[in-house]
């Protein structure tokens, strides 16, 4: 990845190319990347120190911040503080990391960022596809015949599952680390002991809203890679996904997720 800044002379021309972030969190998450940092362990007075000098230079080129990069870098500076006094000094409870609130911002946007990239991904090879027809796959369960979806009709059923269980499940940081692999492994092991399940039997086995991301970005992984099959009963009816496979065993498994891990 390019650093922040590059600039190029020639003669007496300048040019300045500087590395483009949607938001302040955007910007975070790069230099987070770039010194391979743990985003659940962030040297608090470090990253404070590259933000701030990442504004620093914007100014210096006398290009103008946009004011939610400001309000980033004061709460990072509240946040440096607060680690850097006496918990007792602060009168606050001392099980609390001032850190996590960013944490869970963090990682909430790091998540929906590669959501919204698969989602493009999928946009752009449907652009260059010519469909005639549904597919004619089918089967029946419980005397219910389901014929082959496509992945927006998944993406549909998955968003109405969101804005369904947006109450009942609120997101909630929590300090675990969670992986596509994870949930692959998570997915497999599920249709293992059945041949099929519903989205909603799936994810309702889901507590965390940002498990239910990593879970839907690893069924598209599980879906491109054709151990799962999307069916539904009628256009917008219920979706359910099918294993390809008789049966895996968990060493398969492992193997399937390991390019997942990371």
């Amino acid at each position: 990845m390019p650093s922040e800044f590059d600039v190029s002379q020639s003669e007496n021309n300048y040019e300045v190319a500087l590395e483009v972030f949607e938001g302040p969190l955007d910007l975070l998450l790069h230099l987070i990347r770039k010194h391979e940092i743990d985003i659940y362990d962030i040297p608090i007075v470090t990253i404070t120190n590259q933000y701030n000098a990442y504004l620093a230079k914007l100014e210096e080129l006398n290009l103008g911040i946009a004011g939610e990069f400001i309000l980033m870098a004061s709460t990072l500076v509240q946040i440096k503080s607060k680690t850097m006094l006496p918990v007792a000094s602060l009168g606050e409870d001392p099980t609390e990391d001032p850190r996590d609130e960013l944490v869970r911002q963090l990682i909430e946007h790091q998540l929906f960022k590669e959501l919204a990239e698969s989602f493009h991904e999928m946009s752009v090879r449907r652009e260059y596809a010519y469909v005639r027809g549904r597919a004619a796959g089918s089967f029946e369960d419980d005397g219910e015949i389901y014929v082959e979806a496509d992945l927006f009709d998944l993406i549909r059923s998955y968003r109405d599952l969101c804005d369904r269980n947006s109450v009942r499940n609120p997101l909630a940081f929590e300090r675990i680390k969670v992986t596509i692999g994870d949930q692959i492994r998570f997915v497999l092991d599920e249709l293992n002991l059945f041949k099929s399940l519903t989205l909603d039997q799936l994810f309702g086995k889901l507590e965390s809203k940002i498990v239910w991301i990593v879970t839907f970005l690893a069924l598209l992984e599980l879906i491109r890679l054709r151990y799962v099959q999307v069916y539904q009963t009628t256009d917008f009816g219920t979706i359910r996904l099918a294993r390809t496979f008789e049966r895996l065993e968990r060493q398969e498994i492992a193997e399937i997720a390991a390019p997942f891990q990371s």
